[in-house]
C-alpha cells in the first residue's frame, strides 16, 4: 500500500509539471497578437521563421556534441527523430497554409480534434492504456472546448457559414501530424535523446523549409529586410515563444505525458485552449460569458477525471501490485 502511495505521489508531480507547461504556453497567442498588431510589416511567417532560427542557434551545439559523444544512441533513435522532425516541419507549413485558405477561428474549431487523435494514436503506437474514467475526462474536456470555441460562433449567427474544403483537409492532416510529433519526440526521449538534441535536430529541417517558403512567396530581399527591421517587442515575443513555449513548455508537457498518459495530456490541451481564450478577457477586465464559464467547468472536471482515472502512470512508474489495490484507490472504474 505504501508503495502505491509513493507511485501516486510521483505521478502527481508529473501532472503538476504538465499543468505548469499549460501556464507557460497559454499567454503565447495573446502575446503574439499584440506583437503582430503593433507592426504591420510583421506577419506570422516571419515570426515562425525567427522563432525556429533562435532554437537552431541555441541548440545546434548541443546537437553536434551529442552526435559526437553518443553516436550509438543517436543512430538508434534516428528513425524516430526523423519522423518527429518531418511531422513538425510539415504540420507547421500546413497550418500556415490552412490559415491563409480560411481563418484562425475556423482553424481553431477543426484543431479541437487533435487531443482526441492523440489519445487514439497513443493507444496504437505506445500502448497507452486508458480507463473509462479517463475516457470520460477527455470527452468532458472536449465538450468544454467545443463550448468555448464553437458556441460563440453559433451565437453570432456565423457557425461554419463558410466551408473551406482545402483548408479542412490541411487542418485534418495537422490534427494527425501534431499528435505524431508529440509521440515521436517522447519516443526519442525514452531512447536517451535529450530535448535539447531533438529540438536542435527538428530545427535543422524546419528552418530551411520555412525559409524556402518565405523566399518563394515573398522574396529573399523582403525576408532579410523584414527580419532586420523587426521591433524589439517582436524579438521578445519570438524569444519567449521559442525558448519558453516550444522548448521548456513542450519538454515539460511531453515528460508529463510520458508518465500520466494521453488522456491527461489531451485534457490539459483543452485547458490551455480555455486559458488562451480567457486570459485576454481577464486582463481587459471583461465579463466572462456563460458559454466560457460552462466550458471552463467541463474542462476542469474533465482534467480531474483524466488525472485521477488513469492506470498508465502507475505502470510507467513501476507499480506491479495486485489489481485490487488499484480498485481500492479508485483508479480503475
Amino acid at each position: 500500500m505504501k508503495k502505491l502511495g509513493e507511485k501516486t505521489n510521483k505521478k502527481s508531480k508529473w501532472f503538476m509539471l504538465g499543468l505548469l507547461a499549460v501556464f507557460i504556453s497559454a499567454p503565447n497567442p495573446m502575446l503574439t497578437r499584440v506583437a503582430l498588431s503593433g507592426d504591420a510589416s510583421t506577419n506570422s511567417l516571419t515570426l515562425i521563421l525567427v522563432k525556429y532560427t533562435i532554437l537552431l542557434t541555441v541548440f545546434f551545439v548541443p546537437l553536434y556534441r551529442f552526435v559526437r559523444a553518443k553516436n550509438s544512441i543517436f543512430r538508434a533513435a534516428l528513425k524516430n527523430l526523423v519522423i518527429y522532425a518531418v511531422c513538425t516541419a510539415v504540420s507547421t507549413y500546413l497550418w500556415m497554409a490552412a490559415i491563409e485558405q480560411s481563418n484562425a477561428s475556423y482553424a481553431s474549431i477543426i484543431n479541437l480534434l487533435s487531443p482526441i487523435i492523440l489519445v487514439i494514436l497513443s493507444a496504437k503506437l505506445v500502448k497507452d492504456r486508458i480507463t473509462r474514467r479517463a475516457t470520460a475526462g477527455i470527452v468532458l474536456a472536449a465538450i468544454g472546448g467545443i463550448l468555448i470555441v464553437i458556441l460563440p460562433t453559433i451565437l453570432q449567427g456565423s457557425v461554419m457559414s463558410n466551408f473551406y474544403p482545402l483548408a479542412t483537409i490541411l487542418l485534418l492532416l495537422v490534427c494527425v501530424l501534431t499528435p505524431l510529433n508529440i509521440i515521436y519526440q517522447r519516443r526519442t526521449n525514452e531512447q536517451g535523446v535529450p530535448f535539447t538534441v531533438s529540438t536542435g535536430f527538428m530545427t535543422l529541417l524546419t528552418v530551411p523549409l520555412i525559409a524556402t517558403i518565405y523566399i518563394l512567396t515573398r522574396g529573399g530581399t523582403v525576408m532579410i529586410e523584414t527580419i532586420s527591421s523587426l521591433p524589439w517587442q517582436v524579438w521578445l515575443v519570438a524569444i519567449y515563444s521559442a525558448l519558453m513555449v516550444t522548448y521548456v513548455s513542450r519538454s515539460l508537457a511531453i515528460k508529463s505525458y510520458e508518465y500520466t498518459g494521453a488522456a491527461v495530456k489531451g485534457s490539459l490541451s483543452y485547458l490551455e485552449t480555455l486559458m488562451a481564450i480567457t486570459l485576454p478577457l481577464i486582463i481587459l477586465g471583461e465579463q466572462l460569458s456563460i458559454e466560457i464559464v460552462a466550458g471552463m467547468m467541463l474542462i476542469l472536471v474533465g482534467v480531474f477525471l483524466a488525472e485521477s482515472g488513469g492506470k498508465h502512470h502507475l505502470l510507467k512508474l513501476g507499480f506491479t501490485g495486485h489489481p485490487h489495490l488499484l480498485h481500492h484507490h479508485g483508479r480503475i472504474r
